[in-house]
């Protein structure tokens, strides 16, 4: 009669330990994967609200005053506090627009945008 060979124990171990320590990578990789995702979401979100804050303010008329202020917008069931400020520049007739867009509570801001705007 001819003798059956197959795997020992000490192999079958040896192959799921090796299996089980490529899906912990796997998975590790793949939940860094899904924290970068969200964050370029909402960089990108961020992005979108200071580009469109910034093109209110280059369609203002009469143009927009010196100064600062700040507005809470709700986009994508996200909170964002959208901090806008105008300063004079050294020519009379131009002024430079920043605008920084926070997701609430956050205190570091996700995008800052800078622009100008002339008077015409």
């Amino acid at each position: 009669m001819k003798a059956i060979r197959g795997f020992s124990l000490l192999e079958v171990l040896v192959a799921l330990a090796i299996f089980a320590a490529a899906a912990l990578s796997m998975l590790a990789f793949s939940t860094v994967i899904v924290q970068q995702q969200s964050r370029l979401e909402r960089k990108t979100l961020a992005l979108w609200l200071a580009e469109n804050t910034l093109a209110e303010l280059r369609l203002l008329q009469p143009w927009p005053p010196s100064g600062q202020h700040e507005r809470r917008v709700d986009n994508m069931g996200q909170q964002w506090r959208v901090d806008v400020s105008v300063q004079d520049t050294a020519r009379a007739r131009l002024r430079r627009i920043q605008v920084d867009v926070f997701a609430e509570p956050d205190s570091v801001p996700l995008v800052s945008l800078t622009g100008y705007r002339g008077e015409h």
